[in-house]
């Protein structure tokens, strides 16, 4: 069986069961363009099943039109040209998003089971990180990694925040470690890191899968709520994220990092969140 599942933003495979990733045009342009463009790339190969995470109606009619027998999503944007539809209530925040999507495959009449992850150790790309940690002049195998940044401006601390909590991390409990973003962050990061022994600043230099395999060798990710979050806790490292909230839609409950042996804060702003109530939720993670 050939299934077609639609995420967002998702990259290469780094799963065994996942045979291939396609990647579909940016959003830019008419919808409708963009439904066509997807059309195409789905027709080649004859997926006997679409499931929809995220309603769109390009994806609803562009998996329709390519012929694709079981389509499975919810009730929403054009919602009607799916085969299985479910009523959206994900903006409750009753559940993880995780378990929103198990309704999707129990719909087909699938066993409901949580999975449990199963990314490889992605070896050549630990050896790469250690190779860059080597060259920072890294002694203590053992670090922390700290992503600050957000496409949300909401959902950061401030950069003086940041640097509050960068000092007293290196100084008070002589931690190392690792600030990582993207490229977009590279002109703000000189403003929060000032130990280059003890801070290696890995902003715009990581590919994901690079990333991926620093956090599998971090003994934690200290994060705002992001797709570093999400990517750490898949890959097994424990998580302390940072979330700023008043939405029941994107409470933690709904978003946070998947999994066991992780800690969130959650204040409905961060300025809430001192670096103080971090550096306490941090103690069971560096004893």
């Amino acid at each position: 069986m050939k299934i077609f599942v639609s995420f967002n933003r998702i990259g290469e495979p780094l799963l065994p069961f996942v045979d291939e990733v396609m990647t579909t045009s940016e959003p830019g342009g008419a919808w409708w363009q963009r439904c066509i463009h997807l059309i195409r790339q789905l027709k080649p190969h004859h997926f006997d099943v679409a499931i929809i995470s995220n309603p769109m109606k390009e994806l609803h009619l562009a998996t329709s039109l390519a012929g694709i027998p079981l389509r499975v999503g919810y009730c929403r944007k054009w919602g009607r040209l799916l085969t299985h539809r479910l009523k959206d209530c994900k903006s409750l925040g009753e559940r993880h998003e995780v378990e929103y999507n198990l309704d999707l495959i129990e719909t087909l009449g699938l066993a409901r089971r949580l999975p449990a992850w199963q990314f490889p150790p992605l070896i050549a790309e630990q050896a790469q990180v250690r190779g860059l940690l080597t060259e920072h002049g890294f002694s203590n195998p053992e670090f922390i990694v700290f992503h600050p940044w957000s496409s949300n401006a909401q959902k950061e601390w401030s950069l003086e925040r940041c640097d509050s909590f960068v000092r007293e991390a290196v100084e008070k409990h002589k931690l190392q470690l690792v600030v990582i973003g993207g490229a977009e962050n590279a002109s703000r990061v000189s403003s929060i890191v000032f130990d280059k022994r003890q801070v290696a600043v890995f902003v715009g230099k990581l590919t994901l899968r690079q990333l991926a395999g620093l956090l599998q060798i971090s003994r934690l990710l200290i994060s705002t709520d992001s797709g570093p979050m999400h990517l750490a806790a898949a890959v097994g490292t424990p998580v302390l994220a940072l979330f700023s909230t008043q939405q029941r839609a994107t409470q933690p409950v709904r978003w946070g990092p998947w999994g066991k042996n992780h800690s969130i804060i959650c204040r409905p702003s961060m300025e809430e969140i001192s670096t103080k109530d971090v550096l306490e939720q941090l103690q069971p993670y560096i004893k």
